[in-house]
């Protein structure tokens, strides 16, 4: 499994430190990507509004299957059901 987590730096994001906090907890790796918010990011940004991820954080996470291909997931936001799925995955997983 893969995460990554597109946060905001230019403001104050609540929803972005939430979210961290959450995967750290579970023990979810992910990796932070910041700076979704800046000016050098907008094309970023637009790509990221036009799928209907409208708030912060966006997260996306691949699922790798055995035979090497893999299911895409993303959410925007805080979403502790999304963050409690991903927990019990790597659980079975172990």
């Amino acid at each position: 499994m893969e995460a990554t987590v597109y946060t905001k730096t230019g403001t104050y994001c609540g929803q972005c430190v939430t979210t961290i906090r959450a995967l750290e907890k579970a023990e979810i790796p992910f990796e932070e990507v910041p700076g979704i918010d800046l000016p050098e990011n907008a094309n970023l940004l637009q790509m990221f509004k036009d799928r209907g991820l409208t708030s912060a954080p966006i997260v996306f996470v691949k699922i790798w299957d055995t035979d090497k291909s893999y299911d895409m997931y993303a959410w925007a936001g805080f979403r502790p059901d999304k963050i409690a799925w991903l927990s019990g995955l790597i659980k079975e997983a172990a």
